[in-house]
């Protein structure tokens, strides 16, 4: 007895096959039975080329939901998405249409976003970014292929003149030679450029330290100046109000006054014309020559004695200055007598940290200076050139200035010390800067002292004010 007949085994391989083929049409079409769930969010683009209404919806590489449908709304795209009910978007998600792989199929990315609250059902997605245009782009590398083939036309017609040839290959060698003459000067200036280098950066460091140890003073001046500028603010509208009330009463008593001031100004001019006329003794003697020429050389001989007053000049220097390398502050006083153009007597002190004390010893000290000098203005060697002999720093020495830009800026070399009894400090002192006015009376400083001295030298750098003229 057989179990199963012909047709029953013919009618359960049908159904195999149709089983078959349903799985693998819902697996292709990609049908979900679950969609009927979930919410409905709104996106908008500019462009939606390759998007369909069967085109799936991603969220983080994760089939999310899918298209329901694709419109125009108000000259943009709209489409119109239905996210499956587990998946939560934020008020911030983004959307782009993105690839799928080379044969071009398009799918919908979503960011889910980081910021509350979620999304729900009728909102609209507002960050979206739609695929770049394919066919812009070809034609975009088109023209810029073309421009390029142009430059490379005209460079290689540029280049095939046997003159222009010329021309480049000389420009080849004088920039070989320039480099090859950079090479030999660095080497054969290492040393100095790293000293420099090294002084630039002490410098660096000296300026932090000087902005750090008054930090607290900068402060003070700038709320000082705060609390200024607020006083005036709140004080100006009761200022403005008097100025305008004694203007007020200034009109009214040149009003109430008019007629006096114009009998006044009559009475003056009769006066005035009597003068000219030569009437009466002051008349007389305005208009007797004799008593002009007598005034006008008295004006002469004044007017010597104030030329001669005129030239004398009396100032006064206050000026400090950082020792960077000993992290001393050297302050220094000086007075400049000034008789006429070309004479200076200058008598000066200064707080020195490393002056001499004996036995090669160093220590603060304070040095006295006094010096006479010569200026020449129109030499033939020297022009604005100030040569200087005397004691300087309680030693007897020398120095030179040099002025630029209407004295406004002086460069100086001083040298003192010519006989010492000191292992590290053998030659003379030679301390070399220069000064430059910032303002009328304010001048700022930098040098370098013990020039010679490799053990005591050190780069200084301040400023100062000066009082007088």
């Amino acid at each position: 007895m057989k179990i199963f007949s012909k047709e029953l085994k013919v009618g359960l391989f049908v159904i195999a096959v149709l089983s078959v083929i349903a799985f693998m049409t819902f697996k292709i079409g990609d049908f979900d039975f679950h969609r009927g769930g979930g919410y409905t969010i709104y996106i908008y683009f500019n462009n939606a080329a390759g998007l369909d209404s069967r085109t799936k919806v991603r969220v983080n590489g994760v089939d999310a939901g899918y298209i329901q449908d694709i419109a125009l709304a108000d000259e943009r795209v709209r489409v119109k998405v239905r996210i499956f009910g587990h998946i939560k978007l934020l008020s911030d998600a983004s959307a782009a249409i993105k690839m799928a792989g080379m044969l071009g199929d398009k799918f919908l990315e979503i960011n889910p976003g980081t910021q509350t609250p979620f999304l729900k059902d009728g909102d609209t997605l507002t960050s979206s970014t739609g695929i770049t245009d394919i066919d812009g782009l070809i034609r975009n590398l088109a023209r810029v292929s073309i421009e390029i083939s142009k430059m490379t036309e005209n460079v290689y017609r540029m280049l095939g003149d046997e003159g222009n040839k010329e021309v480049f290959k000389d420009l080849v060698v004088s920039m070989r030679e320039a480099s090859r003459n950079l090479n030999k000067a660095i080497v054969n200036n290492d040393a100095a450029l790293r000293r420099a280098v090294d002084n630039i950066y002490e410098l660096s460091r000296s300026v932090d330290q000087l902005v750090k140890n008054n930090r607290e003073s900068v402060s003070t001046a700038a709320a000082n100046i705060s609390e200024l500028s607020a006083s005036l603010k709140n004080q100006a509208p009761a200022v403005l109000k008097n100025i305008d009330s004694a203007v007020v009463e200034l009109r009214g008593a040149v009003d109430e006054n008019r007629p006096s001031l114009k009998r006044a100004v009559d009475n003056l001019d009769k006066v005035i014309n009597k003068i000219e006329s030569g009437d009466g003794t002051v008349g007389k003697l305005i208009n007797d020559d004799s008593l002009y020429n007598s005034v006008t050389k008295t004006s002469d001989k004044i007017q010597e004695k104030l030329s001669m007053l005129d030239s004398f000049r009396l100032f006064m220097d206050l000026k400090s200055g950082y020792l960077t390398r000993h992290n001393q502050i050297r302050p220094e006083a000086s007075i400049t007598f000034r008789p006429d153009a070309s004479h200076y007597l200058m008598l000066g002190a200064a707080s020195d940290p490393m002056a001499d004390i004996g036995n090669g010893a160093r220590d603060r000290k304070t040095t006295f200076s006094a010096q006479v000098g010569k200026r020449f203005n129109d030499s033939e060697y020297f022009k604005n050139t100030v040569i200087r002999a005397g004691v300087i720093d309680s030693s007897v020495g020398g120095g030179v200035d040099q002025y630029f830009f209407q004295d406004k800026m002086r460069i100086y070399l001083d040298a003192s010390r010519f006989s010492r009894d000191d292992r590290e400090s053998k030659n003379p002192r030679m301390r070399a800067g220069a000064d430059y006015f910032i303002y009328k009376n304010i001048f700022i400083s930098t040098g370098m002292d013990e020039i010679i001295n490799s053990k005591r030298q050190s780069f200084f750098m301040g400023g100062g004010v000066r009082v007088g003229k």
